[in-house]
């Protein structure tokens, strides 16, 4: 079947769009027989068994190698999958819990932030998909249990590898095989080898016999053969000799030793950084660690580029620094060798116990350059006042999670980062000293003041943070900083002003004032050339904006949200790069200059709940760039004539904008004369219409058309005023998907409404004048008429809307009066169905009544009502569908049923529904019939220790039972099982109905493809949200579709 075809489309899109294809397909030689073992021993074909694989072998010998190109090859053959990447280092420093999340994450396709205290119930849910896991680089069985505790977590057919050093963890867990990695032949490595030391495949005429050497040495370790290889690139035949002579003098299994012959040939810079990254930056993001390498230079930068050339580190899709754990555990190696017991003599230091006691026993030297530690647990460290008085080499200091009461006067003078979270002192020391201070982070401190910085010379800070010092009173005098380049004072809450030479920094790059609640003033003028980011939203009693003196093109994005600003200066246009301007919730601001209308870039105009402001510019419409203007909250009266030439616009808010009541609409339904009104005025694009002058006077004041926003996808015009008749020309908008009008007073809907081909989402909830609504789009998916007591008639919502899963209908009492509009309840039933159940989706219908219908096979008055079940029932159900006949005494509550499931052996199981209700009148005519349907595939998810073969174990009855809630008075219930001869397939279904346009029934099914695939266990809540944009519509529709778990299954949207 068609449809079916297409959510097999839409599954591979999405997998494939899961995952970034690894950097390893580069030089796998001699990997594929080792693939090939693998993927044999894996036996795909089984599709009912659950395998563990172990992969065993010593470090460098590539495990990691093999594991990434088999999941890179089948990872598309999974319901689910995902890749762990060095899961020994990332416990340490990031914790189980993440790795947790990240398995969750990648394999439900479940945002983070859902993942937060449902780990148990979402693990539940992977014993009903097939998913591909790697866990690569495990060295406890702590990892395992947490990870990968047994078959039973997985769904039938998955796939579990892990690669280890330790055959012994293998053994103690359920491994059904285990691979052991093997050395190179002696073949393959002199072709590995010669890859990287010859640019080719094989060894040059002269070095044949050398290369032969070096591979025997390197033990057919591919690690060692990279590295040997490129260690010996480009180098003459003398130095081979030597460089081979070195490593035969180091004991065979001495590896480590001998990838430390690559490390001595680095110059002091490389081997500076080498060492940096193995012990504190190792997994940063590549332009984090350059910043903090700044001191050093261009040097610095040339370091890493050469070290990634040398195989030595590497760079991951995602712009982090890597390395093989073997390297790195040489760079530790190196830093502890020659003295292990006396951490005073290393270079570097980053175990926790070993900097308390540099720091308490003083006993520091000049051998240590770095400190760097990261407490996991909250800890007091006292530094003694002498601690760095033998330092002279320190250059980083960086002390994470940990109370530091005092730092000693005598700062390292060598020092380029100091870095202290939770700094306990009020002050700095007045002499502080930091000629070549690179970064200062002080986060979370208690320092009030920063006049130690005043007197010192600061030529080379760029980055100063001091983000949440709630203590923090004002800022120092910049002038003797005039390089900064970042300045972060977020949240520094008692931060009242902030000297004036800020305004004169011309490399400051970032600006971060946001949440200083007590800032008044700013610098009088700012001319920051080169400022990207400029935060200063929440800044609620910052009342004025600087002149912008100079060109600021470098800026796009400006957040004044939530600040006290009455006015822009005109001077704003000088800031000629910016894309976004948020002003949303500046009670004060009154007006915008002018000026805003010259800008060639900005797309995001964000004006929402600025009750003051009364106006737009009229000329925003050269402002043709601008793709969201959102005024919803303001006191606008009417938007300019101009806005019918912003043909970019795709989200406009009107709402809640108050109107007098003279006016019958914000816009008109003429375009030509809109066009003729503000003809001359501005240079306009053409949109096919002749114009003429008219005198002055000749017409009646002009309103502008919604003909020209030809992009418009969001229009929310809700709680506008809108009186009498809705403007005409909504029927022009091609692109509207999410339509608006709720807590409008209109009457009559445009019936070209019917000719909006992608409108999905249609709100109309308290439009308590409207009379009937017309033909609905073909594509509607949801329609919310909440509270329109006048509607009387609406056109058939049956045959054609083959896309509709939400309707309701609370307190229409007037519509289904009449026969009419009752059977049409019954058709709205069955179309639904149809075209639902074929595509394992939901659908909720909500109207006035006081019957359940016919159609329910088992009813029942009262709260409850059961369904016996028979043996094997479940194998030909499609879905259940559900009816309950209720009143609602308080807003907005929750309509909550209960299925509750008994086996044979008379064990219980519960699960739940919900969905939302507004108040209802307490007379004879508040009872509401709400019917819902889920399908099989939902709800065996509410079930989630259920394995495929417990549901035959159910064969006694199903009830339902409606929610104890003091505010919900239910008057009756049913029931109804829903097998496959009770619906049409939906190929079917789309073939008698040609008039469905072919890529809006591609989109949907591909929507209701990522429902299957995404669901939430005890809860799915589905977002309605429209596609962004057409040529990425699988990806939007992820980014779009929220889904929450919780204990119920909400059909609200």
């Amino acid at each position: 079947h068609e449809s079916k075809g297409i959510r097999e489309i839409a599954r591979e899109i999405l997998k494939n769009l899961s995952h970034t294809i690894s950097r390893f397909k580069e030089n796998l030689i001699g990997v594929e027989s080792h693939v090939q073992k693998v993927t044999s021993l894996l036996n795909l074909e089984r599709t009912q068994d659950v395998r563990m694989i172990g992969i065993w072998g010593m470090g460098g010998i590539g495990k990691t190698t093999i594991v990434r190109t088999v999941f890179d090859q089948i990872f598309n053959e999974f319901e689910g999958s995902c890749y762990l990447d060095n899961v020994r280092e990332v416990s340490k420093t990031l914790g189980l819990n993440s790795l947790e999340e990240k398995l969750l994450s990648d394999t439900l396709m479940e945002k983070s932030a859902n993942l937060h205290n449902n780990t148990s119930m979402l693990f539940a849910r992977l014993r009903h998909k097939r998913v591909l896991v790697v866990l690569d680089d495990v060295n406890e069985l702590e990892h395992l249990d947490r990870l990968a505790g047994g078959h039973d977590w997985f769904g039938a057919g998955s796939r579990i590898i892990i690669t280890t050093r330790d055959r012994q963890l293998l053994s103690s867990h359920q491994i059904d095989d285990v691979y052991e990695v093997g050395f190179l032949g002696t073949d393959v490595a002199l072709k590995l080898f010669s890859k990287f030391a010859f640019k080719e495949g094989f060894p040059k005429d002269k070095f044949e016999k050398l290369a032969h050497k070096a591979v025997r040495y390197a033990r057919g370790l591919p690690l060692a053969l990279k590295v040997l290889g490129n260690f010996l690139h480009g180098r003459d035949i003398d130095d081979w000799e030597n460089a081979l002579d070195r490593l035969e003098e180091i004991p065979e299994d001495k590896i480590l030793e001998k990838l430390k012959l690559s490390f001595d040939a680095l110059n002091d810079m490389e081997k500076k950084i080498f060492l940096d990254v193995a012990c504190f930056f190792k997994g940063k993001k590549k332009e984090y660690v350059i910043r903090k390498l700044d001191g050093f230079g261009q040097q610095a930068k040339d370091a890493v580029r050469d070290l990634i050339q040398k195989s030595l580190i590497t760079v991951t899709t995602d712009d982090r620094l890597q390395m093989h754990n073997l390297l790195q555990e040489m760079g530790w190696y190196i830093v502890r060798h020659p003295h292990p017991n006396n951490p005073e003599k290393h270079s570097r230091l980053w175990l926790p116990e070993e900097i308390s006691y540099v720091l308490t026993e003083n006993v520091g030297t000049k051998d240590i350059e770095c400190i760097h530690v990261d407490y996991s647990e909250p800890e007091s460290v006292k530094i003694s006042s002498k601690a760095f008085t033998n330092m002279e080499n320190l250059r980083l200091l960086k002390i994470h999670n940990a109370s530091i009461e005092q730092i000693p006067a005598s700062i390292p003078r060598n020092l380029q980062w100091l870095d202290l979270h939770k700094y306990q002192a009020r002050i700095l020391p007045a002499n502080f000293q930091g000629e070549k201070l690179v970064g200062l982070k002080l986060s979370h401190s208690h320092i009030e003041h920063l006049r130690g910085l005043e007197k010192a010379k600061l030529n080379n800070l760029k980055f100063i943070n001091l983000s949440y010092s709630k203590k923090l009173l004002k800022t120092p005098d910049f002038s003797n900083i005039p390089n900064l380049e970042k300045l972060d004072l977020s949240n520094c809450k008692s931060l009242e002003e902030v000297h004036a030479s800020l305004g004169n920094l011309k490399k400051l790059v970032y600006l971060n004032l946001a949440h200083c609640v007590k800032l008044k003033t700013l610098p009088s003028s700012i001319h920051f050339k080169l400022l990207k980011t400029f935060v200063l939203w929440d800044c609620v009693k910052l009342e004025n904006f600087p002149e912008v003196a100079g060109e600021m093109e470098c800026l796009s994005d400006l957040h004044l949200e939530g600040t006290a600003i009455k006015e822009l200066p005109p001077s704003i246009s000088n800031i000629s790069g910016l894309v976004l301007i948020n002003l949303s919730k500046c009670k004060n601001l009154k007006s915008l200059p002018n000026s805003i209308c010259d800008f060639k870039c900005l797309q995001t105009l964000i004006l929402s709940d600025c009750s003051q402001l009364e106006k737009l510019p009229e000329n925003l419409g050269q402002v043709i760039s601008l793709e969201e203007l959102l005024v919803d909250g303001t006191a606008i009266t009417q938007p300019p004539l101009s806005i019918t030439c912003l043909t970019k616009l795709n989200a406009l808010s009107f709402s809640r904008c108050k109107r007098p009541k003279s006016l019958s609409s914000l816009f008109s339904g003429n375009l030509e004369s809109s066009v003729s009104s503000i003809s001359g005025k501005l240079s306009l694009p053409k949109l096919g219409f002749s114009s003429s002058k008219q005198k002055k006077g000749s017409l009646p004041p002009a309103r502008p058309s919604l003909s020209g926003l030809c992009s418009l996808k969001k229009l929310d015009l809700s709680s506008s005023d809108l009186l009498e008749e809705i403007s005409a020309d909504l029927g022009s908008l091609s692109s509207l998907e999410e339509l608006d009008l709720s807590r409008n007073n209109f009457v009559k809907f445009p019936a070209k409404i019917s000719e909006l081909p992608r409108l999905k989402i249609l709100k109309l909830e308290s439009c308590n004048s409207l009379v009937s609504l017309p033909d609905l789009p073909k594509c509607i998916a949801v329609l919310d008429a909440d509270d329109c007591q006048s509607l009387k008639s609406l056109a058939n919502l049956s045959e054609k809307h083959a896309f509709l899963w939400k309707v309701s209908f609370h307190n229409c009492f007037k519509l289904f009066k009449n026969e009419e509009n009752r059977n049409a309840s019954d058709k709205l039933l069955h179309s639904l169905l149809q075209g639902q159940a074929a595509v394992d989706s939901r659908f909720s219908i909500l109207f006035p009544g006081r019957e359940v219908p016919e159609w329910f096979s088992y009813q029942k008055m009262g709260r409850s009502v059961t369904i016996p079940l028979t043996t094997n029932w479940h194998e030909n159900v499609t879905g259940i569908a559900v009816s309950i006949v209720f009143e609602c005494l308080v807003p907005k509550s929750k309509i909550g049923v209960t299925f509750k499931l008994i086996s044979r052996d008379h064990e219980e199981f519960t699960a739940n529904i919900t969905q939302t209700a507004t108040k209802l009148e307490e007379n004879y005519e508040s009872a509401h019939v709400w019917i819902g349907y889920v399908s099989f595939h939902l709800f065996q998810l509410l079930f989630p220790k259920f394995q495929s073969d417990d549901w035959a174990k159910i064969d006694g009855c199903l009830t339902i039972k409606t929610m104890e809630e003091a505010w919900i008075k239910p008057r009756g219930c049913g029931i109804r099982l829903v097998y496959k001869e009770d619906v049409k397939e939906t190929s079917q279904y789309m073939e008698t109905h040609p008039g469905v346009d072919q890529e809006l029934k591609i989109l949907e099914e591909a929507e209701e493809s990522i429902d299957v695939l995404t669901f939430g266990v005890n809860q799915l809540n589905w977002s309605v949200d429209p596609i962004e944009e057409e040529g990425n519509q699988i990806q939007s529709l992820r980014s779009s579709t929220t889904f929450k778990v919780q204990k119920t299954l909400s059909f609200d949207y």
